[in-house]
């Protein structure tokens, strides 16, 4: 594990993140695995969620692959609804991709490799509260509740 201490706080003022890949509509892929849930929890926590970008993340539109943390307690029924998607372990060095036990063989949380048809519905999914603004940077933020 990574031995960090854990503390309780009250609340989030802001959280501020770069995207891996954004497209001109402002949609937009966060996380490449390794921290991928944490940061959703961070970021639902927080009063403001700014995420920036520069231009060489733009792209003409989002593809596979699409980064998926895996957590401990739910990968069968996970890539049960992802079927027919399927896993590739991109573990680099010094990344914790999966904490935990796992047992020899097992595949570690990954980019998922997807049908195109698979991954829409998602790519279209914009989390509640969130907008995006124009601009050079790409960036999309969640305004003050």
């Amino acid at each position: 594990m990574l031995d960090l201490r854990v503390e309780p706080f009250g609340s989030i003022d802001i959280t501020i993140d770069g995207a891996d890949r954004t497209a001109p509509d402002g949609r937009l892929v966060k996380g490449g695995g390794a921290a991928h849930t944490r940061k959703k929890i961070v970021a639902a926590a927080a009063d403001r969620c700014v995420v920036i970008a520069d231009s060489s993340k733009r792209l003409t539109a989002l593809h596979p692959p699409v980064p998926l943390e895996l957590p401990e307690s739910g990968p069968a029924a996970t890539m049960r609804r992802l079927h027919p998607a399927s896993l590739r372990d991109t573990a680099q060095p010094g990344s914790v991709i999966h904490p935990g036990q796992r047992s020899p063989g097992t595949k570690k949380a990954a980019p998922v490799a997807a049908h195109r048809h698979r991954i829409r519905p998602a790519q279209r999914t914009r989390p509640r509260g969130f907008s995006a603004t124009g601009g050079s940077s790409g960036a999309a933020s969640r305004p003050p509740s």
